[in-house]
Protein backbone atom coordinates (compact mmCIF):
# COMPACT_ATOMS: atom_id res chain seq x y z
CA UNK A 1 0.00 0.00 0.00
CA UNK A 2 1.31 3.44 -0.95
CA UNK A 3 2.81 5.32 2.02
CA UNK A 4 0.90 8.47 1.13
CA UNK A 5 -2.37 6.54 1.19
CA UNK A 6 -1.54 5.09 4.61
CA UNK A 7 -0.60 8.52 5.88
CA UNK A 8 -3.86 9.93 4.56
CA UNK A 9 -5.90 7.22 6.31
CA UNK A 10 -4.02 7.82 9.56
CA UNK A 11 -4.77 11.54 9.47
CA UNK A 12 -8.48 10.78 9.84
CA UNK A 13 -7.86 9.33 13.27
CA UNK A 14 -8.90 12.14 15.56
CA UNK A 15 -5.70 12.97 17.46
CA UNK A 16 -5.18 13.44 21.14
CA UNK A 17 -5.68 17.18 21.26
CA UNK A 18 -4.14 19.12 24.08
CA UNK A 19 -6.59 21.77 25.19
CA UNK A 20 -4.55 22.84 28.19
CA UNK A 21 -3.98 26.54 27.66
CA UNK A 22 -0.70 26.26 29.54
CA UNK A 23 0.76 24.14 26.73
CA UNK A 24 2.98 25.47 23.97
CA UNK A 25 1.35 26.90 20.83
CA UNK A 26 2.66 25.24 17.66
CA UNK A 27 1.34 26.81 14.43
CA UNK A 28 1.97 23.61 12.45
CA UNK A 29 0.29 21.26 14.95
CA UNK A 30 -2.59 23.64 15.58
CA UNK A 31 -3.14 24.07 11.84
CA UNK A 32 -3.20 20.29 11.49
CA UNK A 33 -5.80 19.95 14.24
CA UNK A 34 -7.94 22.66 12.68
CA UNK A 35 -7.66 20.97 9.27
CA UNK A 36 -8.94 17.71 10.76
CA UNK A 37 -11.80 19.56 12.38
CA UNK A 38 -12.71 21.18 9.05
CA UNK A 39 -12.43 17.80 7.31
CA UNK A 40 -14.95 16.19 9.64
CA UNK A 41 -17.21 19.26 9.37
CA UNK A 42 -17.05 19.06 5.58
CA UNK A 43 -17.96 15.38 5.59
CA UNK A 44 -20.91 16.11 7.87
CA UNK A 45 -21.91 18.97 5.59
CA UNK A 46 -22.07 16.95 2.35
CA UNK A 47 -23.26 13.55 3.60
CA UNK A 48 -26.71 12.50 2.38
CA UNK A 49 -26.63 15.33 -0.20
CA UNK A 50 -25.85 15.40 -3.94
CA UNK A 51 -22.46 16.81 -2.89
CA UNK A 52 -21.27 13.74 -0.97
CA UNK A 53 -18.67 12.78 -3.62
CA UNK A 54 -16.98 16.19 -3.30
CA UNK A 55 -15.02 14.78 -0.35
CA UNK A 56 -12.92 13.14 -3.07
CA UNK A 57 -11.26 16.55 -3.55
CA UNK A 58 -9.79 16.15 -0.03
CA UNK A 59 -7.79 13.12 -1.16
CA UNK A 60 -4.06 13.92 -1.71
CA UNK A 61 -3.90 11.84 -4.88
CA UNK A 62 -6.89 13.67 -6.34
CA UNK A 63 -5.22 16.95 -5.39
CA UNK A 64 -2.13 15.77 -7.29
CA UNK A 65 -4.38 14.96 -10.24
CA UNK A 66 -5.84 18.48 -10.12
CA UNK A 67 -2.29 19.91 -10.23
CA UNK A 68 -1.52 17.75 -13.28
CA UNK A 69 -4.73 18.93 -14.94
CA UNK A 70 -3.81 22.57 -14.38
CA UNK A 71 -0.36 21.99 -15.87
CA UNK A 72 -1.88 20.11 -18.81
CA UNK A 73 -4.30 22.96 -19.57
CA UNK A 74 -1.46 25.50 -19.57
CA UNK A 75 0.69 23.39 -21.92
CA UNK A 76 -2.03 21.92 -24.14
CA UNK A 77 -3.56 25.34 -24.77
CA UNK A 78 -0.34 26.34 -26.55
CA UNK A 79 0.22 22.97 -28.25
CA UNK A 80 -3.24 22.80 -29.80
CA UNK A 81 -3.98 26.40 -30.81
CA UNK A 82 -2.39 28.68 -33.42
CA UNK A 83 0.52 31.07 -33.16
CA UNK A 84 -1.72 33.86 -31.82
CA UNK A 85 -2.56 31.86 -28.71
CA UNK A 86 -2.36 33.67 -25.37
CA UNK A 87 -0.03 32.00 -22.81
CA UNK A 88 -2.18 31.56 -19.72
CA UNK A 89 -1.99 31.21 -15.97
CA UNK A 90 -4.55 29.47 -13.80
CA UNK A 91 -5.64 30.48 -10.31
CA UNK A 92 -7.12 27.61 -8.29
CA UNK A 93 -9.25 27.73 -5.17
CA UNK A 94 -11.41 25.38 -3.12
CA UNK A 95 -14.41 26.79 -1.29
CA UNK A 96 -14.17 27.13 2.47
CA UNK A 97 -16.58 25.13 4.63
CA UNK A 98 -18.50 28.30 5.50
CA UNK A 99 -18.87 29.27 1.85
CA UNK A 100 -19.95 25.73 0.95
CA UNK A 101 -22.52 25.66 3.77
CA UNK A 102 -24.00 28.98 2.60
CA UNK A 103 -24.23 27.71 -0.97
CA UNK A 104 -25.99 24.49 0.08
CA UNK A 105 -28.41 26.46 2.23
CA UNK A 106 -29.08 28.93 -0.58
CA UNK A 107 -29.76 26.16 -3.09
CA UNK A 108 -32.03 24.29 -0.67
CA UNK A 109 -34.43 27.23 -0.80
CA UNK A 110 -34.59 27.33 -4.59
CA UNK A 111 -36.94 24.84 -6.22
CA UNK A 112 -34.91 24.61 -9.43
CA UNK A 113 -31.73 23.81 -7.46
CA UNK A 114 -33.10 21.12 -5.16
CA UNK A 115 -31.22 17.87 -5.70
CA UNK A 116 -28.51 19.63 -7.71
CA UNK A 117 -24.80 19.40 -6.97
CA UNK A 118 -22.78 22.52 -6.15
CA UNK A 119 -20.56 22.93 -9.21
CA UNK A 120 -18.02 25.52 -8.04
CA UNK A 121 -16.46 23.83 -5.00
CA UNK A 122 -13.26 23.69 -7.07
CA UNK A 123 -12.74 26.72 -9.27
CA UNK A 124 -10.18 27.58 -11.95
CA UNK A 125 -9.75 31.17 -13.08
CA UNK A 126 -7.87 31.35 -16.39
CA UNK A 127 -6.18 34.66 -17.22
CA UNK A 128 -3.63 35.47 -19.97
CA UNK A 129 -0.13 36.01 -18.61
CA UNK A 130 0.06 39.39 -20.36
CA UNK A 131 -2.10 41.69 -22.44
CA UNK A 132 -2.18 40.64 -26.10
CA UNK A 133 -3.48 42.02 -29.36
CA UNK A 134 -5.08 40.02 -32.17
CA UNK A 135 -5.06 41.61 -35.61
CA UNK A 136 -6.38 38.81 -37.78
CA UNK A 137 -9.85 37.26 -37.64
CA UNK A 138 -8.71 34.06 -39.39
CA UNK A 139 -12.01 33.58 -41.28
CA UNK A 140 -14.00 34.12 -38.10
CA UNK A 141 -16.49 36.91 -38.96
CA UNK A 142 -17.46 37.46 -35.30
CA UNK A 143 -13.84 37.94 -34.28
CA UNK A 144 -13.15 40.18 -37.28
CA UNK A 145 -16.09 42.41 -36.40
CA UNK A 146 -14.75 42.74 -32.86
CA UNK A 147 -11.28 43.59 -34.21
CA UNK A 148 -12.77 46.29 -36.45
CA UNK A 149 -14.60 47.84 -33.47
CA UNK A 150 -11.42 47.71 -31.42
CA UNK A 151 -9.36 49.41 -34.14
CA UNK A 152 -11.98 52.14 -34.50
CA UNK A 153 -11.74 52.75 -30.75
CA UNK A 154 -7.94 52.74 -30.94
CA UNK A 155 -8.03 55.53 -33.56
CA UNK A 156 -10.53 57.50 -31.52
CA UNK A 157 -8.33 57.36 -28.43
CA UNK A 158 -5.24 58.35 -30.40
CA UNK A 159 -7.06 61.43 -31.68
CA UNK A 160 -8.30 62.42 -28.21
CA UNK A 161 -4.87 62.05 -26.63
CA UNK A 162 -3.35 64.08 -29.47
CA UNK A 163 -5.92 66.84 -29.01
CA UNK A 164 -5.13 67.12 -25.31
CA UNK A 165 -1.40 67.27 -26.04
CA UNK A 166 -1.56 69.81 -28.86
CA UNK A 167 -4.39 71.91 -27.43
CA UNK A 168 -3.66 72.27 -23.71
CA UNK A 169 -6.26 75.03 -23.41
CA UNK A 170 -10.01 74.84 -24.10
CA UNK A 171 -13.28 76.25 -22.88
CA UNK A 172 -15.10 74.54 -20.04
CA UNK A 173 -17.90 73.68 -22.48
CA UNK A 174 -15.44 72.00 -24.89
CA UNK A 175 -14.07 70.02 -21.96
CA UNK A 176 -17.59 69.07 -20.84
CA UNK A 177 -18.52 67.79 -24.31
CA UNK A 178 -15.31 65.79 -24.63
CA UNK A 179 -15.89 64.15 -21.22
CA UNK A 180 -19.48 63.24 -22.14
CA UNK A 181 -18.25 61.78 -25.42
CA UNK A 182 -15.73 59.55 -23.61
CA UNK A 183 -18.39 58.53 -21.09
CA UNK A 184 -20.67 57.48 -23.95
CA UNK A 185 -17.85 55.39 -25.41
CA UNK A 186 -17.23 53.76 -22.02
CA UNK A 187 -20.87 52.72 -21.82
CA UNK A 188 -20.55 50.87 -25.12
CA UNK A 189 -17.73 48.58 -23.95
CA UNK A 190 -19.93 47.07 -21.21
CA UNK A 191 -22.90 44.77 -21.84
CA UNK A 192 -26.44 45.95 -21.14
CA UNK A 193 -26.48 43.90 -17.91
CA UNK A 194 -23.90 46.27 -16.39
CA UNK A 195 -26.63 48.63 -15.19
CA UNK A 196 -24.81 49.92 -12.09
CA UNK A 197 -21.66 50.64 -14.08
CA UNK A 198 -23.62 52.45 -16.80
CA UNK A 199 -25.57 54.44 -14.17
CA UNK A 200 -22.22 55.49 -12.67
CA UNK A 201 -21.10 56.91 -16.04
CA UNK A 202 -24.49 58.65 -16.47
CA UNK A 203 -24.05 60.21 -13.05
CA UNK A 204 -20.63 61.56 -14.04
CA UNK A 205 -22.21 63.09 -17.14
CA UNK A 206 -24.85 64.77 -14.96
CA UNK A 207 -22.15 65.99 -12.56
CA UNK A 208 -20.13 67.76 -15.23
CA UNK A 209 -23.33 69.31 -16.65
CA UNK A 210 -24.17 70.65 -13.19
CA UNK A 211 -20.62 71.94 -12.68
CA UNK A 212 -20.72 73.70 -16.05
CA UNK A 213 -24.13 75.27 -15.36
CA UNK A 214 -22.86 76.58 -12.04
CA UNK A 215 -19.79 77.98 -13.78
CA UNK A 216 -21.82 79.81 -16.46
CA UNK A 217 -24.13 81.44 -13.92
CA UNK A 218 -21.21 82.94 -12.04
CA UNK A 219 -19.07 84.34 -14.88
CA UNK A 220 -19.74 86.87 -17.60
CA UNK A 221 -17.30 85.19 -19.99
CA UNK A 222 -18.01 81.47 -19.72
CA UNK A 223 -16.22 80.85 -23.05
CA UNK A 224 -12.81 81.82 -21.71
CA UNK A 225 -10.12 79.27 -22.55
CA UNK A 226 -8.67 77.46 -19.55
CA UNK A 227 -5.88 74.99 -18.90
CA UNK A 228 -6.67 71.44 -17.81
CA UNK A 229 -5.32 72.34 -14.38
CA UNK A 230 -7.77 75.26 -14.16
CA UNK A 231 -10.67 73.06 -15.22
CA UNK A 232 -9.73 70.35 -12.70
CA UNK A 233 -10.41 72.91 -9.96
CA UNK A 234 -13.94 73.41 -11.30
CA UNK A 235 -15.01 69.77 -11.59
CA UNK A 236 -14.03 66.35 -10.26
CA UNK A 237 -14.69 64.70 -13.63
CA UNK A 238 -11.19 64.02 -14.98
CA UNK A 239 -10.95 63.42 -18.72
CA UNK A 240 -7.49 61.85 -18.46
CA UNK A 241 -8.79 59.25 -15.98
CA UNK A 242 -11.75 58.52 -18.27
CA UNK A 243 -9.48 58.05 -21.28
CA UNK A 244 -7.18 55.79 -19.24
CA UNK A 245 -10.14 53.63 -18.25
CA UNK A 246 -11.38 53.45 -21.82
CA UNK A 247 -7.88 52.51 -22.97
CA UNK A 248 -7.82 49.56 -20.57
CA UNK A 249 -11.38 48.43 -21.28
CA UNK A 250 -11.81 48.56 -25.05
CA UNK A 251 -9.53 45.57 -25.99
CA UNK A 252 -11.35 43.22 -23.59
CA UNK A 253 -13.99 42.04 -26.05
CA UNK A 254 -11.44 40.72 -28.57
CA UNK A 255 -9.14 39.18 -25.97
CA UNK A 256 -11.92 37.44 -24.05
CA UNK A 257 -13.47 36.04 -27.23
CA UNK A 258 -10.14 34.69 -28.50
CA UNK A 259 -9.08 33.28 -25.11
CA UNK A 260 -12.44 31.60 -24.58
CA UNK A 261 -12.45 30.15 -28.11
CA UNK A 262 -8.92 28.74 -27.68
CA UNK A 263 -9.78 27.10 -24.37
CA UNK A 264 -12.93 25.50 -25.78
CA UNK A 265 -10.79 24.14 -28.62
CA UNK A 266 -8.28 22.81 -26.08
CA UNK A 267 -10.89 21.04 -23.97
CA UNK A 268 -12.56 19.54 -27.02
CA UNK A 269 -9.38 18.27 -28.68
CA UNK A 270 -6.83 17.44 -25.98
CA UNK A 271 -6.35 13.68 -25.72
CA UNK A 272 -4.21 14.24 -22.62
CA UNK A 273 -6.98 16.09 -20.75
CA UNK A 274 -9.47 13.36 -21.72
CA UNK A 275 -7.05 10.73 -20.40
CA UNK A 276 -6.86 12.64 -17.10
CA UNK A 277 -10.67 12.51 -16.89
CA UNK A 278 -11.53 16.05 -18.05
CA UNK A 279 -14.49 16.70 -20.34
CA UNK A 280 -16.74 19.69 -20.90
CA UNK A 281 -20.10 19.59 -19.17
CA UNK A 282 -23.16 19.24 -21.39
CA UNK A 283 -25.13 21.41 -18.96
CA UNK A 284 -25.75 24.75 -20.77
CA UNK A 285 -26.14 26.50 -17.42
CA UNK A 286 -22.48 25.81 -16.62
CA UNK A 287 -20.88 26.99 -19.87
CA UNK A 288 -22.09 30.54 -20.34
CA UNK A 289 -21.31 34.23 -20.35
CA UNK A 290 -21.85 36.15 -17.13
CA UNK A 291 -22.29 39.89 -16.69
CA UNK A 292 -23.34 41.59 -13.47
CA UNK A 293 -24.67 45.12 -12.80
CA UNK A 294 -21.32 46.39 -11.48
CA UNK A 295 -19.55 45.53 -14.75
CA UNK A 296 -18.10 42.18 -13.75
CA UNK A 297 -17.66 40.07 -16.91
CA UNK A 298 -16.48 36.53 -17.39
CA UNK A 299 -16.93 33.45 -19.54
CA UNK A 300 -17.66 30.22 -17.67
CA UNK A 301 -16.79 26.75 -18.92
CA UNK A 302 -18.22 23.82 -16.97
CA UNK A 303 -15.73 20.98 -16.65
CA UNK A 304 -16.30 17.46 -15.33
CA UNK A 305 -13.58 15.32 -13.77
CA UNK A 306 -14.55 11.64 -14.04
CA UNK A 307 -12.70 9.09 -11.90
CA UNK A 308 -13.24 5.33 -12.01
CA UNK A 309 -13.25 3.70 -8.57
CA UNK A 310 -12.05 0.22 -7.56
CA UNK A 311 -15.59 -1.17 -7.72
CA UNK A 312 -16.04 0.08 -11.28
CA UNK A 313 -18.29 2.98 -10.32
CA UNK A 314 -17.46 6.33 -11.89
CA UNK A 315 -17.78 9.50 -9.88
CA UNK A 316 -18.02 12.85 -11.64
CA UNK A 317 -16.63 15.92 -9.88
CA UNK A 318 -17.50 19.38 -11.25
CA UNK A 319 -14.94 22.10 -11.83
CA UNK A 320 -15.92 25.69 -12.57
CA UNK A 321 -13.53 27.20 -15.11
CA UNK A 322 -13.78 30.98 -15.30
CA UNK A 323 -12.13 32.88 -18.15
CA UNK A 324 -11.17 36.56 -17.92
CA UNK A 325 -8.75 39.06 -19.40
CA UNK A 326 -6.15 40.62 -17.12
CA UNK A 327 -8.16 43.86 -16.97
CA UNK A 328 -11.37 42.03 -16.07
CA UNK A 329 -9.49 40.09 -13.40
CA UNK A 330 -8.04 43.28 -11.90
CA UNK A 331 -11.43 44.99 -12.05
CA UNK A 332 -12.99 42.06 -10.18
CA UNK A 333 -10.23 41.98 -7.55
CA UNK A 334 -9.69 45.65 -6.72
CA UNK A 335 -11.67 47.80 -9.14
CA UNK A 336 -15.25 48.92 -9.64
CA UNK A 337 -16.47 45.30 -9.85
CA UNK A 338 -14.48 44.03 -6.87
CA UNK A 339 -16.08 41.44 -4.60
CA UNK A 340 -15.41 43.51 -1.49
CA UNK A 341 -17.63 46.33 -2.80
CA UNK A 342 -20.69 44.08 -2.84
CA UNK A 343 -23.27 44.41 -0.07
CA UNK A 344 -22.30 42.23 2.88
CA UNK A 345 -18.84 41.50 1.48
CA UNK A 346 -16.86 44.16 3.30
CA UNK A 347 -13.55 42.98 4.70
CA UNK A 348 -13.48 42.34 8.44
CA UNK A 349 -9.98 42.00 9.87
CA UNK A 350 -9.71 39.95 13.04
CA UNK A 351 -7.46 41.60 15.60
CA UNK A 352 -4.02 40.06 15.84
CA UNK A 353 -3.35 38.29 19.16
CA UNK A 354 -1.52 40.54 21.56
CA UNK A 355 1.83 39.75 23.13
CA UNK A 356 1.39 40.15 26.87
CA UNK A 357 4.39 41.77 28.60
CA UNK A 358 6.46 41.22 25.46
CA UNK A 359 5.99 37.43 25.60
CA UNK A 360 6.29 35.49 22.35
CA UNK A 361 3.20 33.71 21.07
CA UNK A 362 4.87 30.39 21.83
CA UNK A 363 5.46 31.29 25.47
CA UNK A 364 3.90 28.63 27.72
CA UNK A 365 2.16 31.33 29.71
CA UNK A 366 0.65 33.02 26.67
CA UNK A 367 -3.07 33.18 25.87
CA UNK A 368 -2.89 30.15 23.57
CA UNK A 369 -6.61 29.89 22.92
CA UNK A 370 -6.56 33.35 21.38
CA UNK A 371 -3.82 32.20 18.99
CA UNK A 372 -5.79 29.08 18.07
CA UNK A 373 -8.89 31.14 17.34
CA UNK A 374 -6.89 33.53 15.17
CA UNK A 375 -5.38 30.68 13.14
CA UNK A 376 -8.81 29.09 12.76
CA UNK A 377 -10.11 32.42 11.43
CA UNK A 378 -7.29 32.64 8.86
CA UNK A 379 -7.72 29.03 7.73
CA UNK A 380 -11.48 29.38 7.55
CA UNK A 381 -11.43 32.29 5.09
CA UNK A 382 -8.33 31.12 3.23
CA UNK A 383 -9.00 27.75 1.61
CA UNK A 384 -6.45 26.17 -0.69
CA UNK A 385 -5.17 28.58 -3.33
CA UNK A 386 -2.52 28.00 -5.99
CA UNK A 387 -1.40 29.49 -9.26
CA UNK A 388 -0.10 27.53 -12.26
CA UNK A 389 1.98 29.19 -14.97
CA UNK A 390 4.66 28.16 -17.43
CA UNK A 391 8.36 28.86 -17.00
CA UNK A 392 11.35 28.08 -19.23
CA UNK A 393 12.83 29.77 -22.28
CA UNK A 394 12.04 27.11 -24.86
CA UNK A 395 9.44 24.44 -25.37
CA UNK A 396 11.77 21.50 -24.67
CA UNK A 397 12.76 22.86 -21.26
CA UNK A 398 9.39 24.29 -20.29
CA UNK A 399 7.69 23.37 -17.07
CA UNK A 400 4.63 24.56 -15.20
CA UNK A 401 4.99 25.93 -11.68
CA UNK A 402 2.04 25.08 -9.44
CA UNK A 403 2.68 27.37 -6.50
CA UNK A 404 0.45 27.23 -3.42
CA UNK A 405 -0.25 30.50 -1.68
CA UNK A 406 0.75 30.26 1.96
CA UNK A 407 -1.81 31.41 4.49
CA UNK A 408 -0.49 34.95 4.50
CA UNK A 409 -0.69 35.18 0.70
CA UNK A 410 -4.11 33.51 0.60
CA UNK A 411 -5.39 35.95 3.19
CA UNK A 412 -4.03 38.82 1.11
CA UNK A 413 -5.75 37.46 -1.97
CA UNK A 414 -9.14 36.82 -0.37
CA UNK A 415 -9.24 40.03 1.62
CA UNK A 416 -8.18 42.41 -1.16
CA UNK A 417 -9.23 45.96 -0.50
CA UNK A 418 -9.65 48.36 -3.46
CA UNK A 419 -6.72 50.75 -3.54
CA UNK A 420 -9.01 53.64 -4.46
CA UNK A 421 -10.18 53.74 -0.85
CA UNK A 422 -7.07 55.16 0.76
CA UNK A 423 -8.20 54.92 4.39
CA UNK A 424 -9.19 51.26 4.19
CA UNK A 425 -6.09 50.48 2.17
CA UNK A 426 -3.77 52.04 4.76
CA UNK A 427 -5.45 50.06 7.55
CA UNK A 428 -5.30 46.92 5.44
CA UNK A 429 -1.62 47.38 4.56
CA UNK A 430 -0.62 47.98 8.17
CA UNK A 431 -2.54 44.90 9.28
CA UNK A 432 -0.82 42.67 6.74
CA UNK A 433 2.59 44.14 7.50
CA UNK A 434 2.06 43.31 11.19
CA UNK A 435 0.85 39.81 10.28
CA UNK A 436 3.88 39.25 8.06
CA UNK A 437 6.26 40.34 10.83
CA UNK A 438 4.69 37.73 13.16
CA UNK A 439 4.27 34.98 10.55
CA UNK A 440 6.81 32.58 12.08
CA UNK A 441 4.98 32.56 15.41
CA UNK A 442 1.39 32.64 14.13
CA UNK A 443 1.32 30.85 10.77
CA UNK A 444 2.34 27.30 9.87
CA UNK A 445 4.97 26.34 7.34
CA UNK A 446 5.77 23.08 5.57
CA UNK A 447 6.69 21.29 2.38
CA UNK A 448 3.08 21.35 1.16
CA UNK A 449 3.50 25.11 0.70
CA UNK A 450 6.45 24.70 -1.68
CA UNK A 451 5.93 25.02 -5.45
CA UNK A 452 5.74 21.98 -7.70
CA UNK A 453 7.56 21.97 -11.03
CA UNK A 454 5.62 19.88 -13.52
CA UNK A 455 7.08 19.15 -16.95
CA UNK A 456 5.01 17.81 -19.81
CA UNK A 457 6.62 14.38 -19.41
CA UNK A 458 5.74 14.36 -15.68
CA UNK A 459 2.00 14.40 -16.41
CA UNK A 460 0.46 10.88 -16.43
CA UNK A 461 -0.03 10.17 -20.13
CA UNK A 462 -1.07 6.78 -21.57
CA UNK A 463 0.39 7.67 -24.96
CA UNK A 464 3.92 8.26 -23.66
CA UNK A 465 4.19 5.93 -20.62
CA UNK A 466 1.17 3.71 -20.16
CA UNK A 467 2.73 1.82 -17.24
CA UNK A 468 3.32 4.99 -15.20
CA UNK A 469 -0.14 6.25 -16.16
CA UNK A 470 -1.80 3.02 -14.98
CA UNK A 471 0.26 2.98 -11.79
CA UNK A 472 -0.76 6.54 -10.90
CA UNK A 473 -4.47 5.88 -11.34
CA UNK A 474 -4.27 2.53 -9.54
CA UNK A 475 -2.76 4.29 -6.53
CA UNK A 476 -5.33 7.07 -6.84
CA UNK A 477 -8.21 4.56 -6.83
CA UNK A 478 -6.79 2.87 -3.74
CA UNK A 479 -6.38 6.17 -1.93
CA UNK A 480 -9.76 7.46 -3.03
CA UNK A 481 -11.42 4.26 -1.85
CA UNK A 482 -10.14 5.03 1.63
CA UNK A 483 -11.37 8.60 1.40
CA UNK A 484 -14.89 7.59 0.41
CA UNK A 485 -14.88 4.83 3.04
CA UNK A 486 -14.14 7.53 5.58
CA UNK A 487 -17.18 9.49 4.41
CA UNK A 488 -19.28 6.38 5.04
CA UNK A 489 -17.65 5.91 8.45
CA UNK A 490 -18.71 9.43 9.41
CA UNK A 491 -22.26 8.64 8.35
CA UNK A 492 -22.32 5.36 10.32
CA UNK A 493 -20.87 7.05 13.40
CA UNK A 494 -23.27 9.96 13.23
CA UNK A 495 -24.37 9.35 16.80
CA UNK A 496 -20.88 9.05 18.20
CA UNK A 497 -21.03 12.06 20.50
CA UNK A 498 -17.64 11.32 21.98
CA UNK A 499 -15.94 11.77 18.60
CA UNK A 500 -17.95 14.88 17.88
CA UNK A 501 -17.18 16.43 21.27
CA UNK A 502 -13.47 15.65 20.87
CA UNK A 503 -13.34 17.44 17.55
CA UNK A 504 -15.15 20.47 18.88
CA UNK A 505 -12.56 20.82 21.62
CA UNK A 506 -9.93 21.82 19.08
Amino acid sequence: MDNRFQEFRNQYKIPEITTNLMGEFSPNKTARDIYLQQLVEFSELVKDTPNKDLIAFKDPMVQDLVDYIMAAIVIENERINDSDVFPIQIYRRYKSNDSMAKKIEEWSGREEKKGAQVTDYLGFRVVPEAEHSVFYGDSDPVLQEMIDRRESMRLYLAERYKELSTSPEMTFNDYRLKCKEVLSKLKTVFPKEATTRIEYYDKLAETIDEDYNTYTTMLDDADEKLTLQDISELTHVNIKSLLTELTSQYPNEVMLYKLHKDLINTFENSELLRALGITMSNDPNRTKHKSTPNGYRSEFIGLDLSIKLKDGRIITLPIECQVQTQEQYRDGKAGFASHSKLEGKKVLLKSLPKKGDGKAYTDVNGALEEYRQFLHHIMNISPSFAIAKKTGDDFENERVNVTPYDLYEAFRLVSSVPKDNSTYFRIYSKYLNDLYERRDELLPSGTELLPKYIRYEDIPNPNSDYKAFSSFFATLRESLGGTLDYEREIKENDGDSKKEDTVRDI
